[in-house]
C-alpha cells in the first residue's frame, strides 16, 4: 500500500454515540505519533483518541487538528 504523509490532520472529540472525548493538550503542544491526545471520563462510554502523526496541536476544540511535522 503507498504511503501517506498528510500535512494535517482532524480529529472529531465525538467518534460514536457516546461522550466526546476530553482533549488531554493544549493548543501549541508538539506530539509524537501514537500519544493518547483526548480521555474519556471514568464512567462515560467513549473513544480514546491518539495522535496518528507527530507534529504540533494547532485546534482543540470542536476537533483537535495536527500539524505533522
Amino acid at each position: 500500500a503507498p504511503e501517506v504523509n498528510p500535512s494535517q490532520v482532524r480529529l472529531p472529540l465525538k467518534q460514536h454515540a457516546g461522550a466526546p472525548a476530553r482533549p488531554t493538550v493544549s493548543i501549541g503542544d508538539h506530539v509524537e505519533r501514537g500519544a493518547c491526545i483526548a480521555d474519556i471520563a471514568p464512567e462515560a462510554l467513549g473513544a480514546r483518541i491518539h495522535a496518528p502523526v507527530s507534529g504540533r496541536v494547532q485546534q482543540i476544540d470542536p476537533d483537535i487538528v495536527i500539524e505533522a511535522v
